[in-house]
């Protein structure tokens, strides 16, 4: 009887402690603090969408809204194909702008043609999701060529060839 009752209370006391184990559940070893998690909305594209612009335009995007309340900073990117193959330039730290909109002017020039663009918001060492894909094109009177180039237009003017300079410096 005496063994009965000891096997008892070794199995009891087992069963004690599993379910105050169960009953703790895993802190992840916290120490009971809990950590949250911050949630970071996608940034809505302003401006340029759709337009034509020069070869620098100032990307635009409203401010995204941080589940914590803090301050965001932002990262763009601008690609010649809408997948972001080929990304032509990009930016990330650009500071949250204090009017409700966040901008970066495109570094370097960008050459002709069409470009997409998107951006995103990162705090407290979290990536928010890209925004929906922006677009605009850089038409070919809007490069600039750089100093000290010179450009030769050579129309045909009564059956012959005649050139005009055009730019600054000497032709060689």
């Amino acid at each position: 009887m005496k063994a009965e009752r000891s096997s008892w209370r070794v199995v009891h006391w087992l069963l004690v402690g599993a379910a105050l184990l169960v009953g703790c559940g895993d802190d992840g070893g916290s120490n009971g603090s809990t950590s949250t998690s911050v949630t970071i909305s996608a940034p809505v594209i302003v401006s340029p969408d759709g337009s034509d612009t020069g070869d620098r335009p100032t990307l635009v995007v409203a401010n995204v809204t941080v589940s914590d309340g803090s301050g965001a900073s932002y990262s763009f990117q601008v690609a010649t194909d809408a997948n972001f193959t080929n990304i032509v330039a990009q930016t990330s730290g650009v500071a949250e702008g204090g009017s409700g909109e966040t901008s970066w002017q495109v570094t370097p020039a960008l050459g002709g043609g069409d470009h997409f663009w998107r951006a995103r918001a990162s705090a407290g060492g979290t990536d928010g999701p890209f925004s929906s894909v922006g677009d605009f094109e850089v038409s070919k009177k809007n490069v600039k060529e750089p100093e000290g180039r010179e450009i030769l237009f050579d129309p045909l003017t009564n059956g012959r060839t005649e050139a005009t300079r055009r730019g600054g410096g000497r032709l060689t």
